[in-house]
């Protein structure tokens, strides 16, 4: 194991270029990864932040062939 982890490392040496595109890249998938997973969390994994969201509801108005389109909260006062 420590012979290939030295020829790993003359490899690493003798083409800079390529080994700076290979560090760039995995940053650039980790950085990646972790937004996605930030994004992830923050829409789908985390609780919508209300006290008892199994209660939330969404008004619209339409019939059953027809496009449906959310109520406004004027029209929600008025009823």
């Amino acid at each position: 194991m420590l012979d290939d982890l030295q020829h790993a490392c003359r490899r690493l040496v003798s083409r800079p270029g390529a080994s700076a595109l290979a560090v760039a890249m995995l940053a650039l998938a980790v950085g990646l990864t972790t937004g996605m997973f930030t994004l992830l969390d923050a829409l789908v994994l985390r609780p919508v932040p209300f006290r008892h969201p199994d209660t939330l509801v969404q008004l619209s108005v339409g019939g059953d062939h027809t496009r449906r389109n959310v109520v406004s909260p004027a029209v929600l006062r008025a009823w």
